[in-house]
């Protein structure tokens, strides 16, 4: 079941609404019970197959968490280790088995030796996302940044349908806590409203937008064999497609979970914030894929940024750079690269952003020319370099294997030439509309924030423009609602379900 779909809009998501505020009128751990149940029901609604994995590890995860919470526990942290390694064995096996098999048989092949055979492996969906999901919660857990959860709330904190397959990856203090809060069980009209725009908004993206352009993309990538050499402009023209297809079906899918759990009265982080209109590779990362940039940052990066600054710190600015800043940077890129999918593609991706962050970095650690930057000419040349830089490591990114990256890279350089064709003008539409809304239209995170901004909303003249507003964007999703349902006869999964 996904979210652009009829079964989802008019049957699973009227039931567990209704159930949920029903139920939770007479007792509210019901009410729990009750979300946690749908949102299993979701899961396996998708994917039956995958619920024993799921079960597995949520059953694996709260009994470690239990342990590690408790203070008479010996060796905390060699229970958090072994949990952990578990974790990542159990993500490892589903996800890299068969990568490594076949790159073993490549090894093998050039020895002559008889290949290893792949194992039927299906990949439960969602199945990174919930386990750092559950990863951050045990170390929470044993840094005391956690309580004790009942079964019920762990199951609910870990399968909660609006975040469970694709993001985003949540800390139990983000969203728990707001069960605890007894006006989450009571209807609140101002976030069902909200939440319903929101929502609308993020199918909109999805099946106006990233459906449409991903034809195109579809078609250009498909195309590709040892004949189809894509010049200057198409390659350009493709890239920039997947990169617009990529953004609006992500975030759109972010800006759904975001929207329906809002109607249920709760708040999660968003994964989005513009990031197309960065202005550094430093921002990107800072506004794109918010939950992973976070998690990896937290978990990763910084202790071992602090571990390597520690043991190698030089007054050499050349061995310092390197073991503190650029080292981190491509261990770190290196993982969030992988983490996507068993492809050398995915990898080469995150190595890619690495040397760009490594630029970035060292670009602002500069002693010279330090007052262009707030120059308005600088900073559109800036937002210009970052925007072609993303744009360039979408390739390898959305490239089935290293080759046919390599080969839109040499259309991207000019080296399969300049045909002067009429590009296709439907296609020149969609990207000009979507670059406008992209660069001149606000984020839906901050069309929530100047919904619920509290000390705004004091004065009574914010007060009425946020009415207004609402109403406004009311009948806007009440036109988005109507197109988008003409085009649900055939849904498309998420780009991210891969993941």
């Amino acid at each position: 079941m996904i979210f652009n779909s009829y079964s989802f809009i008019f049957i699973f998501l009227p039931i567990a609404f209704i159930g949920f505020f029903l139920i939770s009128r007479f007792n509210k751990t019901y009410g729990i019970s009750w979300l946690g149940f749908v949102s299993l029901f979701f899961y396996s609604y998708w994917s039956l197959y995958s619920l024993p994995v799921l079960i597995t590890s949520i059953l694996m995860n709260f009994y470690f968490g239990k342990k590690i919470n408790d203070v008479l526990t010996d060796n905390r942290k060699i229970v958090l280790i072994t949990a952990i390694t578990l974790n990542l064995a159990l993500l490892s096996y589903f996800k890299y088995t068969n990568f490594f098999i076949d790159n073993l048989n490549i090894f093998f092949a050039k020895l002559d030796i008889s290949t290893v055979n792949n194992l039927n492996i299906i990949l439960p969906i969602g199945i990174s996302f919930f386990t750092f999901t559950q990863i951050a919660y045990l170390i929470d857990t044993y840094y005391d940044n956690s309580k004790s959860y009942t079964f019920r709330n762990y199951l609910l904190f870990v399968t909660y349908f609006p975040h469970l397959v694709a993001g985003p990856i949540i800390h139990h203090k983000q969203v728990m806590p707001q069960f605890r809060d007894r006006k989450v069980f009571k209807l609140d009209y101002k976030k069902i409203t909200v939440g319903l725009i929101i929502f609308i908004i993020g199918l909109s993206k999805k099946v106006i937008i990233a459906d449409t352009i991903g034809l195109f993309v579809d078609d250009f990538y498909n195309n590709f064999n040892s004949i189809f050499k894509p010049d200057l402009i198409l390659s350009w023209i493709g890239s920039l497609s997947y990169s617009i297809q990529l953004y609006f079906d992500f975030s759109g899918y972010s800006d759904m979970a975001i929207g329906l759990s809002l109607m249920f009265g709760v708040f999660l982080p968003f994964n989005f914030n513009a990031p197309y209109k960065s202005k550094s590779i430093i921002e990107f990362w800072q506004k794109w894929h918010m939950s992973l940039t976070k998690f990896i940052g937290q978990y990763l990066f910084l202790p071992l940024t602090l571990s390597l600054t520690r043991k190698y710190a030089s007054e050499n600015i050349y061995k310092n750079n390197l073991l503190t800043l650029i080292l981190p940077l491509f261990i770190t890129f290196f993982i969030i690269g992988i983490w996507h999918g068993a492809n050398w593609t995915f990898a080469v991706y995150g190595l890619i952003h690495a040397f760009f962050m490594t630029i970035n970095h060292l670009w602002r650690k500069r002693f010279f020319l330090k007052g262009i930057d707030t120059n308005n000419l600088v900073r559109i040349f800036y937002w210009l370099i970052t925007f072609s830089s993303v744009v360039f490591s979408m390739v390898i990114f959305r490239s089935e294997n290293v080759s046919t990256g390599i080969n839109v890279y040499q259309g991207m350089l000019g080296l399969n030439g300049i045909e002067m064709d009429l590009p296709n003008i439907k296609l020149l539409i969609i990207i000009i509309f979507s670059m406008y809304l992209i660069l001149c239209t606000k984020s839906t995170f901050i069309i929530v924030e100047d919904f619920f901004d509290n000390q705004k909303l004091k004065n009574i003249d914010y007060k009425n423009k946020i009415k207004k507003k609402i109403t406004y964007y009311s009948i806007l999703s009440g036109v988005l609602i109507f197109i988008c349902l003409l085009q649900l006869s055939t849904p498309t999964t998420f780009l991210y379900y891969q993941f």
